[in-house]
Parts: structure tokens; sequence; C-alpha cells
């Protein structure tokens, strides 16, 4: 049985916040009804499920093992200010106090796409970090919000759903159930009673313990993390990156396309997390409200693997990777010259590399991902 059909009926019920928002068509803003499923409330609702908490948050000893390579990961960095902000962040973190095996490790992703007619929705999900599997089995939607109708100045509409997002997570970390929603107000007869009842008691017991959730990693797109964050660095900026000085095009003297070595003058640069890292940042208001949830680290915050890889540098190092096992690559080469993939014409060396790879995705990629054929037009760039 998959999660998802593990987890019917216990999902809880949809939590209310109020967001500034576009009228289609429009610049006029208006307040504007949003509703997510708060990630605190279903930590606690899957630890219920049998077999389903485990399934997506790990076992004790696979959080034990976790957190032990975390820690040896740091201890083995060989770039010392990374190297440092590491530890530092291991060990201040706010749950660092909770046995490895009850610190429930977390992450958050977010990402727009597309829908019916084109529409754009801005998805913002989370899920335990200790178990692999898909996307669809593994990340637990927090929110959804129309891009159309989101107000850009000052990330407002985005900030109100993380202003939630980071008390939820709060919760989470302190291992309890709140007393007040995200605003401040306390829960009561009149005011969520049914929350009411449970403040203050712990979201998921355990025999040696309650448990607790550890805020580890916000992964997205370089435009999510610039809205998600407000960071003054970003790809159109001169200074493109959030965790350097790294510049995007000039002649300056630290040219991101330049500097690739590990003690490089760009390693000098590196920032660390908050309040120290303040040059990431935009310095005027509004403040991430990410940046408030307990163990918050620009550290922490990376750019989602499929859009830096596969849809950024490996378009161009496959065919690349291409042309130097043909012997394509320089321009002025013989034709003829013998070449991983035999001799001949271009041609004829695209299709012996198409039959190798044919070969070969048929016992490791889905039909429907295979690529047709290995072009002169595709290996040329």
């Amino acid at each position: 049985m998959g999660t998802e059909a593990a987890m019917a009926g216990y999902v809880p019920q949809p939590y209310a916040f109020t967001a500034p928002c576009e009228r289609p068509g429009s610049a006029e803003q208006v307040d504007t009804l949003q509703h997510c499923i708060l990630p605190h409330e279903l930590f606690a609702s899957i630890a219920t499920a049998p077999g389903v908490f485990e399934e997506l948050f790990g076992t004790t000893s696979e959080r034990v093992e976790f957190w032990t390579g975390m820690a040896r990961t740091a201890r083995e960095m060989t770039l010392g200010p990374q190297q440092s902000e590491h530890q530092r962040w291991l060990r201040e973190h706010p749950c660092s106090w909770v046995p490895a095996g009850r610190r429930v490790p977390l992450g958050m992703h977010g990402d727009a796409g597309e829908m019916q007619g084109g529409e754009k929705v801005m998805a913002v999900s989370w899920g335990g970090l200790c178990r692999k599997g898909s996307t669809l089995d593994t990340r637990l939607l927090f929110c959804a919000l129309k891009s159309s109708e989101m107000v850009k100045t000052g990330h407002a509409t985005l900030f109100a759903a993380f202003k939630v997002l980071a008390w939820s997570f709060t919760s989470i970390a302190k291992g309890v159930h709140p007393g007040q929603d995200h605003l401040g107000v306390p829960f009561g007869d009149a005011h969520y009673p049914e929350r009411a009842a449970l403040a203050g008691k712990p979201l998921v017991p355990s025999p040696d313990g309650q448990l607790h959730g550890a805020w580890c990693e916000l992964r997205g797109d370089w435009e999510f993390l610039r809205d998600a964050l407000h960071t003054a660095n970003y790809w159109q900026a001169k200074q493109v990156c959030p965790f350097c000085a790294a510049e995007g095009r000039g002649r300056g003297a630290l040219d991101v396309r330049k500097h690739f070595q590990l003690h490089g003058p760009l390693a000098a640069t590196l920032v660390g997390p908050l309040p120290r890292g303040q040059m990431a940042w935009e310095t005027k208001q509004p403040v991430s409200p990410l940046c408030s949830m307990p163990g918050f680290s620009i550290w922490r915050c990376m750019f989602d693997l499929m859009h830096t890889l596969e849809l950024g540098l490996l378009q161009r190092a496959i065919p690349s990777a291409l042309q130097g096992l043909m012997g394509l690559a320089a321009p002025h080469q013989d034709p003829t010259e013998s070449s991983a993939f035999g001799d001949g014409s271009k041609p004829a060396r695209c299709k012996a590399a198409t039959a190798s790879y044919l070969h070969w995705a048929k016992a490791h990629v889905p039909a429907h991902s295979r690529a047709k054929a290995i072009t002169k037009a595709w290996v040329d760039g």
C-alpha cells in the first residue's frame, strides 16, 4: 500500500489564514482567505497511522544514523569557514539537546509549476530527510498559491504564508501543540476550541520521550530562494550568490565563472547564518518569516538539484562529454579520427552512440524518459 493510500483519513482539517492578493487583471490588493495543512498537526496525525510515520520520517536508528552522518560530514569538510559554520549549526541548533533518536530532521521545498490553462501555482511542501523515495510519497503539501494573484512587492503574499509555516515549524521543534494561532491570538472556546483542547500536549509521545522536529534545509530554484528569503544577491544583480561575493558578469575580481578553487578568493567571502550573514540580505524590511524558524541558517538553504543539474549544468556538460567521446571537441579535428564510438563521419558515430545508449537505457531508464536518438545537433550543442 502506498503512503498516500495509507494516510487516507489522517489529514487534519485545513487552517485558514489571510494573505494580501492582487485582483486578477488589476493591481488592486485585497485580503484573501487562503488555506493550508499545518505541518505540526499533520506530523502529529501521521504518528497515529500504523507504519506511516516510520515510512516518512524514519525509524529511531535511522534518525541516529542521519545525525551521526551530519556530524561526520561537518568534521570532514576541508573548507575552513564552511566547516566551522556547519559545526556551529549542529552544536547550537535549538533542538540539539534532544537525543538524536527523537530528533526528526525535516526539510522544506518550494517551486512554481504550470497547471491547466497555463496558470502557474506556487507549491510549498515539506517532509522528512531520513528516507529516500518519490516526490509523491515523501513530500507533504503545506499550501498552494496562484502566482498570478501573489503580491510581488515585498513578497507580501508569500510571506503571509511563511508566517504560518514558521509558527507551525516552531511548534514541531518544541514538540507540543501551540496554545495560540500564528498571529498570537490564544485559542479558546470562541477561537478554534478543538485546538485549544490540544494546547500544550505532546505532538508525538513516545516511550522514551516525545519527538521533536528539527528544521534542516530549504530547497528550491534560484527564483524561489530569492523570493522566499528576500535576498539582495540573485541572478540579475551584480553579486549573484547569497552565500558569497561571486559576481555574475563583468570584470569583477570575484567573477563566479573564473574562480573554482576550493580555497580561492570566493571561499574567503562566504557568509554565515543570521545575523552575521547580513551581507546576503536586503537591509530594509520585510525580513522573511522563515528566518525566525528554530535552527534556521543560510548554510542550510540549497539550490534544488533538478534545476541546478538537469535543467542547468547537465544541458551543457552532457553534450560536451559526448563531443569528447566522439572526438568532435575541436573544429579542426580530422572527421575520420577514431573515437569511443568508432571511425567515420559524425552521423555514423552518433548512430553508434545511440545504439550504445539505448542498450543501456532499456535496463535503467523508463521508456517515456528515453531520448530517441543522439544527433549531431545535440552533440554540437
